[in-house]
């Protein structure tokens, strides 16, 4: 599988990279959600899956997620998140995560969790407009994201 991992924390990044490149996956990483972004724009089918923390500086997850779905739709996401909040869960799920994996998390999680996540985006389909509906700042995503 082609995965893009990204988040803010360089340890966190690199190791899962490590993780899912030792189980022979391919693996490009990124500090930020706005690269994400244009990795997708160049090549939006490029990707098997997107392994994303839910908070980063600048564009977060969910807004990076929301654009994400406007550029490549049926990309598997899995969202990382370290506050252990229902809340944050909720609102990744309800943005279109496919997957949440709250740190700390070992090896075995991380792989389970982008399986899962591309198993269910096989069977399943998500509508671009779907995951933008989430309030935000006073706007709802999709008039962010357009």
């Amino acid at each position: 599988m082609r995965i893009i991992v990204a988040g803010e924390d360089p340890e966190f990044v690199a190791e899962t990279r490590n993780t899912l490149a030792a189980e022979g996956h391919e693996v490009s990483t990124t500090l930020s959600g706005g690269q994400v972004v244009k990795m997708l724009l160049n090549t939006p089918d490029a990707y098997d899956c997107l392994v994303m923390d839910l908070h980063m500086h600048g564009l977060d997850g969910i807004h990076t997620l929301c654009m994400v779905r406007k550029v490549s739709p049926k990309l598997p996401v899995v969202m990382v998140c370290a506050d252990g909040c229902l809340k944050s869960e909720i609102v990744a799920r309800c943005s279109g995560a496919d997957a949440l994996l709250k740190k700390p998390f070992g090896p075995e999680d991380i792989s389970a969790a982008v399986l899962r996540a591309f198993e269910k985006k096989t069977k399943k389909e998500t509508s671009p407009d779907a995951a933008c509906h989430i309030k935000c700042k006073g706007e709802t995503k999709r008039n962010i994201c357009l």
